[in-house]
């Protein structure tokens, strides 16, 4: 079963979000994990795809958008059902990813703006028995 993880982003600055993903995927990079970063904005998947790059001096953490196909790259990003397998699914959508139970883990970003439908998806996961826990950032 799935284990998920909330993140509740404190933080009211336009980044905050995404620098939390980058630090999420950094650190799954360090332990030598694949990552799939789900997005529903163009917009933003174009501002993680350079952050990944630049977020923290000297740091560049490997990735690519999941059309690139890009085998070797072990964060993907995307906005489309992965045909791929990965150690976590990040979800930065207001909805609950259809395909999010053939992830290991998975981390629900919720800034602090979007709380009510961060709730919302806490009560489905809940409801179906998932074991949750919330970390304050």
């Amino acid at each position: 079963m799935t284990s998920i993880g909330f993140y509740i982003v404190k933080e009211n600055k336009p980044d905050a979000a995404n620098i939390l993903v980058c630090r999420l995927a950094a650190k799954a990079y360090q332990k030598k994990m694949t990552m799939y970063i789900y997005t529903d904005s163009e917009h933003r998947l174009q501002k993680l795809d350079e952050m990944l790059w630049t977020f923290k001096q000297g740091s560049f953490i490997p990735h690519a958008r999941l059309e690139a196909h890009d085998d070797l790259a072990p964060i993907k990003l995307g906005m489309i059902e992965p045909d791929i397998t990965a150690d976590m699914l990040v979800n930065l959508c207001d909805e609950v990813p259809k395909f999010f139970s053939s992830f290991p883990k998975m981390a629900e970003i919720v800034p602090v703006s979007r709380k009510p439908k961060g709730r919302k998806r806490y009560a489905f996961y809940k409801d179906r028995g998932y074991v949750l826990k919330t970390h304050p950032v």
